[in-house]
Parts: C-alpha cells; structure tokens; sequence
C-alpha cells in the first residue's frame, strides 16, 4: 500500500501545481554512506546528476554517487512520473537492517550523514532548478 499518499497527491490533488516544483528531494537510508549515495532519478535527469556529482567531486562527500533510472521504490515514483525533476537519495553500505527487529538508534553509524548533508545542501543552493509559474 506504501505509496498511496503520493499516488493521490501527484495524480489527483496536487495542492501545489507540479508545475510549481522546481525539484524534489525525497531522502531514506541515511544513517550511513561509507560506500556513498544512490540517486534515483539520476538517469533520469542526466544533467542535474552532473551537477550532484561534480559537487561531490570537490566536497569528496562520499566515495561515490551513482545512478539509477526512477523506480517505484519509494514516495518520489509519481512524481518524477508526471515530470517533476527529482531524486531519490538513500546512501549506501552499513548494517543491512532496514525496517527488521535490528533497524534501531542504535545501529545507526551516521558515517556520513554530515558529508551527505552538506553535499545536498550545495547541490539545492547551487543547481539550476526553475519551475513554471
């Protein structure tokens, strides 16, 4: 059932037009990034991954940012469906728990949940994101 919120809110109630959005940053997982970040999305929108990475490339964030097309694994799927330019991050490497008796606090490493931060703080602050208006 997971994502019926943003189903009904990318399809059928767009409080905001999607057409207002000039990005959508949609973030799970981000407890660790010893091994860096996955971007779905990032095929998707070539362009706006170049910037992510080349940001990457000067902060030295993570090891590495890599790509994947827009998959139905989480809330951003519909949007990125109906044209809203976006990513899906979720970093990569750490304990494997995720949503089992283990995924707790304190099996959080946060390796590289400050780098991460930044990286996606000057990727918003500097990317060449514009909506219609």
């Amino acid at each position: 059932m997971g994502l019926l919120g943003s189903n009904y809110y990318a399809n059928q109630n767009p409080v905001v037009p999607l057409s207002r959005m000039a990005f959508l940053l949609n973030l799970d997982l981000m407890g660790n990034g010893v091994d860096g970040i996955m971007a779905v999305g990032g095929k998707t929108f070539p362009e706006e991954f170049a910037q992510l990475e080349a940001i990457n490339d000067t902060l030295q964030a993570v090891p590495k940012v890599r790509a994947r097309t827009n998959a139905p694994n989480s809330d951003h799927y519909w949007f990125l469906e109906k044209g809203v330019t976006g990513f899906f991050i979720y970093t990569m490497g750490g304990p494997s728990h995720y949503h089992d008796v283990y995924d707790t606090a304190e099996n959080l490493e946060l390796s590289r949940y400050l780098e991460v931060r930044e990286l996606l703080i000057r990727f918003l602050e500097k990317a060449e994101l514009s909506c219609d208006e």
